[in-house]
């Protein structure tokens, strides 16, 4: 298979395939398949692919660029004000960040809008957008082309940080909830362009995440394709659009589980994954992470 290949983007690996497609957000010339190895991993195309670490290291975004993001300066929290009055400049600037946090598609009750698994609450209550900053000024203060190549040839340096605070692999202790943590930064940066493609919304069943069930403690809460064709950013965002509709109907009627539409089976569908859940130690350990198993059931499937 043709392309430069990112073995440290492995398709069951949900913080690495959020990653994946960050990169065909970044880089919108850049479209996105997987190999169907066992354990999948990506393959990026398109011009000038093969300068693909230096292309990501050039557009390494500043810590005011972060700071600048519809979401820089909030708390965790965020109520309907802050809401209402970062909206404007999200809508102006096609900034997606607030959308991954909070939606306003919702009765409130109390003083926060709610958020989802992909802005877990943290030790401190660091907000996402200063967790997303301390692994860009890691990534700038190294060599940030040759960090980002070593990340996606699967050889990533690891900085003592907890990323955007959902991974579990930055785990590294063998005590739960007390475990250093030990983040792949390149991977962190990046997963937060692919998470914006899952914005915080009311589907139906009350303000969930875009793709997930609304209880991210369960296992199989949000399941992800990884596919053969290559796909830029739109064509992602629409296969998604299309799989997620597939998952959520799954949910609800088990006779039409697994169907899938012309559009997923169409990009070549390799396979799909589920989330199994980091389980905290009490109800005071903040931790959270997901870790993976294939889901056979929605493979191998003509109908």
């Amino acid at each position: 298979m043709s392309g430069f290949m990112a073995p440290g983007l492995s398709g069951d690996w949900l913080n690495g395939w959020l990653a994946a497609i960050g990169v065909t957000v970044l880089l919108d010339d850049v479209r996105l398949s997987w190999t169907s190895d066992p354990v999948p991993h990506a393959v990026f195309s398109g011009a000038n692919v093969s300068e693909l670490p230096a292309r990501l290291a050039a557009i390494l975004p500043e810590g005011s660029v972060i700071e600048a993001l519809a979401c820089g300066g909030l708390g965790q929290a965020i109520d309907l004000s802050q809401f209402a009055e970062r909206a404007g400049r999200a809508r102006r600037d096609d900034d997606w960040s607030l959308a991954l946090l909070a939606t306003d598609l919702t009765p409130v009750h109390g003083d926060r809008l709610p958020t989802g698994p992909f802005n877990p609450g943290v030790p401190q209550g660091i907000p996402l957008w200063k967790r997303l900053l301390t692994c860009v000024q890691a990534i700038r203060g190294s060599d940030a082309a040759e960090l980002i190549a070593a990340s996606l040839a699967g050889h990533a340096v690891r900085f003592p940080t907890n990323g955007l605070g959902f991974d579990v692999r930055r785990l590294a202790g063998s005590v739960p909830g007390e475990a250093d943590k030990f983040a792949d930064v390149v991977v962190e940066w990046l997963s937060f362009y692919g998470a914006c493609l899952h914005p915080m919304s009311n589907w139906g069943a009350g303000p969930v995440q875009r793709g997930w069930s609304p209880r991210p403690d369960r296992p199989g809460a949000f399941k992800w394709p990884v596919w053969s064709v290559s796909l830029d950013r739109w064509a992602i965002d629409a296969l998604l659009d299309s799989f997620y509709r597939a998952v959520e109907r799954s949910r609800a009627d088990a006779a039409a589980a697994r169907r899938l539409p012309g559009a997923v089976k169409g990009a070549g569908l390799i396979a799909v994954f589920e989330t199994r859940p980091f389980l905290p130690t009490g109800s005071a350990d903040p931790t959270r992470g997901y870790a993976s198993v294939r889901d056979e059931a929605w493979t191998g499937r003509s109908s």
